[in-house]
């Protein structure tokens, strides 16, 4: 196996492109709507698998609704599933997405489960030692970064991603975490807070200077990718990222993975 995501599953309500977000007490509408699955365990594998790419997921799988659309999606889309944990009660998150400024933004609610059941490292480690795979994604966060360590001792190359609540929770856990990966995605708001700097360059170089391979999402502006002797800016794309979702540039996930697939994947 090429890939594997160690994630969660989210169930999506999209709106956009809206102007601007409504205030308080006031209500909106927009023509463009959908219903999605997303999370980092099926847009990464579904965007891994359109490269061409042999990509799984370990994500916990439970009896609610979204649980199930998301497993009928990826087994449509190739994505294999062996390495998913199946549990009894409620497990994906609900989120309500709305596309404005060129840019998303996220409510989210994950349904509450047993202390260390989301972020299993041991159970990951178990998942690399049987599926072997070149590359895993994972997010950064307290307790990971001795995973990404024995990650990359077993051979998987690492590609870390980050959100606001992470570096919320424990910025210094994730600084250690970029710090053993391969690849580090996050967007220019979250890499500001991680670094506490004053502009995206500044942020840049302290980000370079722990990871070799940093891409940095911008909203409409695309993106900016350092990969020590490379240096990219890329533009937003105007494909839909087909689970229902407005065309959209496809976060860092999409221009990391193009970096895995053309770069490493075969090599």
């Amino acid at each position: 196996m090429d890939l594997i995501v160690f994630g969660t599953i989210y169930l999506e309500v999209v709106f956009g492109d809206l102007p601007a977000l409504p205030g308080p007490g006031q209500e909106i509408y927009t023509d463009e709507f959908a219903f999605s699955v997303g999370g980092a365990a099926v847009t990464v594998t579904t965007a891994a698998s359109r490269l061409g790419v042999r990509a799984g997921m370990a994500a916990l799988l439970g009896d609610d609704l979204g649980s199930r659309v998301a497993e009928q999606h990826c087994r449509r889309a190739g994505v294999d599933m062996t390495a998913c944990r199946y549990v009894a009660g409620p497990v994906a998150g609900v989120s309500v997405a709305v596309n404005f400024a060129g840019d998303r933004a996220f409510i989210s609610h994950l349904p509450p489960r047993p202390a260390g059941e989301r972020r299993d490292t041991h159970r990951w480690l178990e998942v690399l030692r049987e599926h072997r795979p070149r590359w895993c994604y994972v997010h950064a966060g307290t307790g990971v970064a001795p995973f990404v360590r024995q990650a990359r001792a077993l051979g998987a190359h690492v590609a870390l991603a980050v959100a606001h609540n992470d570096i919320d929770d424990d910025a210094a856990a994730v600084v250690d975490c970029v710090r053993e990966a391969d690849i580090f995605l996050t967007n220019e708001p979250e890499l500001i807070q991680l670094t506490e700097a004053a502009s995206l360059a500044q942020a840049m170089t302290a980000a370079t200077g722990w990871c070799p391979c940093v891409v940095v999402t911008r909203g409409a502006d695309g993106a900016v990718v350092h990969a020590e002797s490379l240096s990219v800016r890329a533009r937003p794309s105007d494909r839909d990222g087909g689970l229902g979702q407005l065309p959209k540039f496809q976060e860092g996930e999409a221009i990391g993975l193009n970096y895995i697939g053309i770069v490493q994947i075969g090599t």
